[in-house]
């Protein structure tokens, strides 16, 4: 059935249009991934995303076998083992040591902290991925503008650039001695008195 209305007649009187949802997608221009510049940019994208991904949900176990001598003869044989997971506290996972002889069975921990590393790591790879997206969306949409202006590439690369030397001079000053940390947190942790602050 037919109302014989014209579509300009529609426009103006708020027919159809308006109830019509523009797709956001349809600027993008998808053979642009085809070409090398393009793919580079998807495949940063991904490894950006497995980056934070396999970090943020590791988890992993260590165990020892403890033999304690009962006599001369026997030995007593138990297995430890203690799960740990991001970000790498080690010091906050305890363990039960085993009676063995004339010692009675105490909680220890495990010695370490890794945290900082992997809560780095993460986040990198978490602002990586912010900018590969963002930078695959400029790239998908203003391809033109992209390879007339010369400056973006250059900006792109200098921005990609003091990432890097950020991430260094994050890296220098956590190794050396101007990062002071308390020297008995560890220390405290193994005799138990750990807080778990958070």
């Amino acid at each position: 059935m037919s109302t014989g209305m014209s579509s300009a007649t529609m426009d103006r009187e708020g027919g159809h249009t308006r109830w019509a949802i523009k797709n956001p997608l349809t600027g993008l221009r998808w053979k642009r991934l085809e070409e090398p510049l393009g793919f580079i940019k998807l495949l940063e994208w991904l490894f950006a995303i497995f980056a934070f991904g396999s970090c943020g949900s590791f988890t992993g176990e260590t165990a020892a076998v403890v033999m304690c001598k009962v006599t001369d003869t026997q030995t007593d044989t138990d297995l430890i083992s203690v799960s740990f997971s991001y970000p790498f506290r080690l010091y906050r996972q305890r363990y039960e040591m085993p009676p063995c002889g004339d010692t009675e069975a105490r909680v220890l921990h495990l010695s370490g902290d890794f945290s900082a590393p992997a809560e780095f790591f993460v986040t990198l790879s978490v602002f990586a991925f912010l900018y590969s997206m963002l930078a695959l969306a400029i790239y998908l949409i203003f391809h033109e503008r992209y390879t007339q202006i010369r400056r973006v590439p250059v900006v792109l690369f200098g921005f990609l650039n003091f990432v890097i030397w950020a991430a260094n001079v994050w890296f220098v000053f956590k190794e050396t001695a101007w990062n002071k940390q308390s020297p008995n947190k560890e220390e405290s942790a193994e005799r138990g008195e750990a807080a778990d602050i958070q």
